[in-house]
């Protein structure tokens, strides 16, 4: 399975949103380790070391420890491609979904023509976009894509040009009286304009595009505690509580389920969460 981030990632995630200093984190006995694991650059943790920083991190340490195990890549259905596109030395997703005669594309990459010429070979003449988030990583091949859009659609005030904006908790139509229905979640923390994509496969699950809200096993990075509980919050609120089977498209990495998160992602398996987060906070 193909993971973004790695478990220091996830360590230096939670650690940054909540502003706890790693430094200080390391001193008290028994935690000597993490200052070398961290410098290690890692794939796995020491499962006693897991044991003692995962619950000041909110964390959960059987999953934090046992990660990157992986189930295996999702099958995905016919319907969705993964389109896996140049980031620096990275890859960005983009996800090109096919349902009643439409194309739709999720996501534009980073460079100007990746996105094109990700579509050229699947001769996809005309696409309704759906972004995310406006992250440079995530439109920067919208302007070569334009000639192709039947439409284009964003969160709104995310100042992407001639885009509708669309209003988190709403629902929207793409091709008219029959088309193709859309219910919109606010994903907002790893960017304040983040929404969440869902819609129904025929005869299939619900997929949820989320973006950088959510990872395999990891999720977005966030600048401070307000935006890290406020990412919590609407993974928690909007994702965690769809059907275990619905397919989760994300920004970075292989496509994941609500229920693999729940069983193996280490800032929410389990029932894991930061220090300070009411159930309020999560409740729908």
């Amino acid at each position: 399975m193909t993971f973004y981030d790695t478990p220091i990632d996830v360590v230096r995630k939670a650690a940054r949103g909540q502003a706890i200093d790693l430094a200080t984190l390391a001193d008290p006995p028994g935690n000597e380790g993490l200052a070398d694991w961290l410098r290690s650059a890692g794939e796995r943790i020491p499962p006693q070391l897991a044991d003692r920083i995962a619950p000041p991190l909110g964390l959960d340490a059987r999953a934090l420890a046992t990660f990157p195990d992986s189930p295996g890549e999702l099958p995905l259905p016919d319907a969705i491609r993964r389109l896996e596109l140049p980031f620096d030395d990275e890859t960005v997703n983009a996800w090109l979904v096919q349902l009643g005669g439409r194309n739709l594309v999720i996501d534009a990459g980073r460079r100007r023509d990746d996105l094109a010429a990700a579509l050229d070979p699947l001769d996809v003449a005309t696409i309704d976009l759906l972004i995310t988030h406006p992250h440079r990583d995530h439109i920067g091949g919208l302007e070569r894509v334009r000639p192709r859009l039947a439409s284009l659609h964003a969160p709104v005030d995310s100042g992407i040009p001639d885009a509708r904006g669309v209003v988190a908790g709403g629902t929207i139509r793409i091709g008219g009286p029959g088309g193709l229905e859309l219910d919109c979640f606010d994903l907002a923390g790893h960017h304040p304009h983040s929404l969440g994509w869902r819609f129904d496969l025929p005869g299939g699950p619900a997929v949820v595009a989320v973006g950088d809200a959510l990872f395999a096993a990891s999720m977005g990075g966030c600048p401070d505690r307000r935006a890290y509980f406020q990412a919590q919050r609407g993974v928690r609120r909007h994702l965690l509580t769809l059907p275990g089977e619905t397919i989760l498209l994300t920004g970075h990495g292989a496509a994941t389920t609500v229920d693999r998160e729940l069983e193996r992602n280490p800032f929410f398996a389990n029932g894991a969460e930061p220090a300070g987060f009411s159930a309020a906070d999560a409740s729908p």
